[in-house]
């Protein structure tokens, strides 16, 4: 049972390869359910600290290939966790590179191991871990365009193409090629 008095909203949740259950609450941060003994560790926001996640609302989650725990969290950013330390990602005004929006709505681990993240207002951004490189999608623009920059769910085919949907319908990025480019999208 994992109602024990712990009065959160839970919102998300991803099993590790240990087995334990990681769980996003509204609120009261992110809890660590270890099934062989019944207990529970609370992870809190805590600035900038390796050893606190970026804040207490946890919208969303996803686990990549490597086993890194990835929290998108409401006004607060993205927190990367190896299982040691927790990496912060904000939106820093001016920046060309990093998160584009600190309320991540949607998170997406392809095939190839990058993090796709669906923010409130600032689109979808995508990091390929293998190379530190962002590629933004945004309402408008003339390159990477998707049809409105709040996005709510993201999800892949058996094709590897992405899938976003956001608050005016579905987008499509097929990815033919080994990195997301304008040439690989199409919307529908």
């Amino acid at each position: 049972r994992m109602s024990r008095g712990l009065g959160d909203v839970y919102k998300r949740q991803v099993e590790d390869k240990e087995g334990d259950l990681w769980i996003g609450t509204s609120g009261n941060g992110l809890l660590r359910y270890d099934r062989e003994t019944g207990e529970y560790v609370r992870y809190r926001a805590g600035r900038e600290s390796e050893n606190a996640i970026s804040g207490d609302v946890v919208i969303s989650m996803a686990k990549d290939l490597d086993g890194k725990l990835w929290l998108g969290t409401y006004m607060e950013g993205l927190t990367g966790f190896d299982g040691k330390r927790f990496k912060h990602y904000r939106d820093i005004p001016g920046s060309k590179d990093g998160l584009s929006n600190n309320s991540v709505y949607s998170l997406y681990v392809d095939a190839k191991n990058r993090l796709w993240i669906g923010t409130l207002e600032g689109g979808l951004d995508c990091l390929d871990q293998s190379t530190g490189k962002w590629t933004y999608y945004r309402m408008g623009d003339k390159e990477n365009a998707i049809n409105s920059d709040i996005v709510y769910s993201l999800s892949g085919d058996e094709k590897g193409n992405i899938v976003v949907g956001t608050s005016l319908g579905v987008n499509w990025i097929c990815l033919l090629y080994t990195s997301p480019s304008p040439r690989d999208m199409r919307r529908s």
